[in-house]
């Protein structure tokens, strides 16, 4: 389909002749429904079930986003600082209890691929493994270049299970705004981008609990995650 898009570009009737020489059969028409029901229709059915499971996850994680700035901000930083070494997977043990209560996605904690260990990778079972990891920021040792370093994790754990999307759900724990750059609308939720064949999806979550109300916080500093910073993990 990319070759006949891409011919089609240069010669309007590529297209037409393609699926016109499909079949054998003498009538135009039954060449075309041959072609719509052996090429296009499975395309269309694959791009559908897509984008479906795509939008349930993203639907998913974003009320779980809410839930957690929302309403449990406190209770789950307050178990974090008691345990700052093991904070991501105190976060992450939260989050893989709402994928299965919510959204029915049974997730195995830190399952071996040929990258290492994923903090949540879901529905092993299933045809479409879903491809999720956690991190912590916290502007210091996990800074910039930890989220950027996670990033590139997690394509090689989409690379490893055979799938083209993944989330990274990174857990603010300052009163930092992240700004991350998006391959997509700008402004539109969330942002991703698309590397080595993955499109990645940036879920923020700000776990800090508010100490001040937002009218007399002041400006909040910006770390802004360029889209070269991704590409050149090295450099940050």
């Amino acid at each position: 389909m990319q070759d006949i898009a891409a011919e089609d570009e240069h010669d309007s009737q590529a297209g037409f002749r393609t699926a016109s020489e499909y079949s054998m059969k003498p009538n135009l028409q039954d060449s075309w429904r041959e072609f719509t029901e052996d090429i296009l229709q499975p395309l269309f059915d694959f791009l559908s079930e897509r984008v479906g499971a795509e939008s349930s996850i993203l639907h998913t994680l974003q009320r779980y986003r809410t839930r957690i700035e929302w309403f449990d901000r406190e209770e789950l930083h307050a178990r974090y600082t008691a345990d700052t070494r093991n904070g991501e997977e105190i976060y992450n043990l939260d989050l893989q209890r709402f994928l299965f209560l919510e959204g029915d996605h049974i997730t195995h904690a830190k399952p071996r691929s040929a990258s290492g260990e994923a903090d949540l990778i879901g529905d092993l079972d299933g045809r479409e493994p879903l491809i999720c990891d956690g991190k912590i920021f916290d502007g210091d040792g996990r800074g910039k270049s930890y989220l950027i370093k996670g990033l590139h994790q997690i394509i090689k754990y989409a690379h490893d299970y055979g799938e083209r999307t993944a989330y990274l759900v990174v857990y603010n724990v300052t009163d930092k705004l992240l700004d991350f750059p998006t391959d997509g609308t700008p402004g539109a939720w969330p942002p991703f981008t698309e590397l080595a064949s993955v499109r990645v999806y940036f879920i923020h979550v700000r776990v800090l609990p508010p100490t001040t109300t937002a009218s007399k916080a002041g400006k909040a500093t910006r770390v802004v995650i360029a889209r070269d910073d991704l590409t050149n993990p090295d450099s940050t």
